[in-house]
């Protein structure tokens, strides 16, 4: 249920842990130095309409040069499956 997220050179050989904290639809961008990835607190009833609570999904920007974290939505309810635009300065979710 909290998946880690690891990194694989395209290459081979040994996966890097960048997470353990339960991320979920992880994206580079076309850069390959920010990923954009929504959180997994809890369980969450993935079919429950509206659904509103301290476990509802936010979405994250990784920035894999820094180490940083940013947290881009605190919106109550859900927020998920994101991806980064073509040109890589906006996102959707």
């Amino acid at each position: 249920m909290f998946g880690k997220l690891y990194q694989v050179t395209v290459e081979g050989g040994r996966s890097i842990l960048l997470s353990t904290a339960g991320f979920q639809f992880a994206n580079y961008d076309q850069g390959g130095s920010k990923i954009i990835l929504q959180d997994r607190k809890g369980y969450e009833d993935e079919w429950r309409k509206r659904q509103n609570s301290s476990v509802t999904r936010d979405i994250w920007d990784y920035d894999l040069n820094t180490k940083k974290y940013t947290q881009f939505s605190d919106f109550e309810g859900e927020d998920k499956e994101p991806i980064f635009s073509a040109d890589g300065r906006s996102a959707y979710y």
